[in-house]
């Protein structure tokens, strides 16, 4: 990745380690198998093609690392979000 690129990545900004912090409290457990812990975020549309999306908690997902891996090798459909336990950042 070029200087370039890598500067207008928004996943190199504080806000998104703000928003990653969040999605990784509210959703604590890997939304896509359920079994694991979560320890990253996965953008459901590219973060650098779709910069609107990039810090919608709408379009990410708490993932473990391993689906993370294989939701980045193929498209994968998500389902609905629950309510996160708690009732999630607005409650």
């Amino acid at each position: 990745m070029r200087f370039s690129q890598w500067a207008k990545d928004p996943r190199h900004t504080n806000r998104w380690k703000k928003v990653r912090r969040q999605m990784l409290i509210s959703y604590p457990r890997c939304e896509r198998c359920g079994s694991r812990i979560s320890t990253e975020v996965h953008h459901i549309k590219s973060a650098i093609l779709y910069r609107d999306y990039a810090f919608d908690m709408e379009w990410l997902r708490s993932v473990c690392h391993w689906c993370h891996v294989d939701a980045d090798k193929k498209a994968v459909t998500w389902r609905p979000r629950n309510p996160p336990p708690g009732g999630g950042p607005d409650a």
